[in-house]
C-alpha cells in the first residue's frame, strides 16, 4: 500500500478513535458550523481553514484563501481532492515521518480520559507540493471542538516557507487548559527513531497487523527473510516477541 494511503487510513482510524458518528445532518447545524469557520478565518487570515470531509459528509467548508496557500482553487478542493490525493502531495521523503507521528499520537490518546479528547490539539509540520509543482513548508494545527453533544473537526493550514526554515517532519501536541494552549509533547522522528529505514518499514507493516507473507511482499524480500529481520530486531532491542519490540520502538 502506498505511503499516502496508509497515511489517509491512519487519519481516519485516530478520527474515528475519538467518536463513532460525527456527522452532522441538522440543516441549522450545518449553517452553524459554516458560518463559525467564516469567523475563524476573518480571525485568522493567513491560515486556510477547511473542515474534515472524511467524516462530516453533509457539509464541507474550504476557505476561499486556500489558492493563495497550496495553489488550489476552493472548488477544486471541494469537487475533487479528498484525504488520499491530499496526502499523496506530500513530499515523498516526509510521509514515512508523518505516519510515524500519527502512530505516536494514537498511542499519546491512548492514555487520555475520554473527556479530555476534545482539548487536544496537535500540530504538524510537512513539505507539500504546491500546484505549481514547487515544495513549500506547510503548519497543519488540526482540532476539534463540540457543538450540540457532536464533534467537530477542521484544520488550519498556513505556509512558513521564507519565514522558517525546515528542520524535518515534527508534531507538537497541546493541551487547553483554563483558556490557553500548552505544549504537553513533541515528536520528531528524525530525532527519536533508533531504527534504521528497513526496521522502520517492518514495524509500520507490523503496526498494521500485517502477516509475515504479506510484509515480504510489501518490500519485495522472502517471508524467511522477514522472520529474520524480526528475530535480529528482537535481540538488537532485548525483547521476547512482536508485542514487546512494538511497545520498545
Amino acid at each position: 500500500m502506498q505511503l499516502h494511503m496508509q497515511i489517509a487510513n491512519k487519519a481516519r482510524r485516530l478520527l474515528s478513535f475519538l467518536h463513532e458518528n460525527a456527522s452532522l445532518r441538522d440543516i441549522e447545524e450545518q449553517k452553524d458550523i459554516l458560518a463559525l469557520m467564516s469567523q475563524v478565518h476573518k480571525v485568522f487570515p493567513q491560515w486556510m481553514i477547511v473542515t474534515c470531509r472524511g467524516f462530516h459528509t453533509g457539509y464541507f467548508y474550504v476557505s476561499d484563501n486556500c489558492t493563495q496557500i497550496i495553489g488550489y482553487d476552493p472548488q477544486y478542493i471541494a469537487d475533487e481532492m479528498r484525504t488520499e490525493e491530499y496526502f499523496s502531495q506530500i513530499h515523498e521523503a516526509d510521509k514515512e515521518d508523518l505516519l510515524l507521528c500519527f502512530q505516536h499520537l494514537q498511542d499519546f490518546l491512548l492514555n487520555e480520559q475520554p473527556a479530555d479528547m476534545y482539548k487536544i490539539r496537535f500540530v504538524l509540520h510537512y513539505r507539500f507540493r504546491h500546484a505549481n509543482g514547487q515544495y513549500i513548508y506547510l503548519q497543519d494545527q488540526k482540532m476539534s471542538f463540540i457543538l450540540n453533544k457532536k464533534p467537530v473537526h477542521y484544520s488550519m493550514v498556513r505556509d512558513f516557507t521564507g519565514e522558517l526554515v525546515f528542520t524535518g517532519v515534527k508534531m507538537e501536541i497541546q493541551r487547553e487548559e483554563n483558556g490557553s494552549l500548552l505544549k504537553v509533547a513533541e515528536y520528531s522522528p528524525l530525532k527519536a527513531s533508533k531504527l534504521s529505514r528497513r526496521e522502520t518499514e517492518l514495524v509500520l507493516l507490523m503496526r498494521q497487523g500485517f502477516t509475515t507473507k504479506e510484509i515480504g511482499s510489501s518490500l519485495s524480500i522472502s517471508p524467511n527473510t522477514v522472520r529474520n529481520m524480526r528475530q535480529k530486531m528482537f535481540e538488537k532491542y532485548k525483547v521476547n516477541n512482536a508485542i514487546e519490540l512494538l511497545n520498545a520502538v
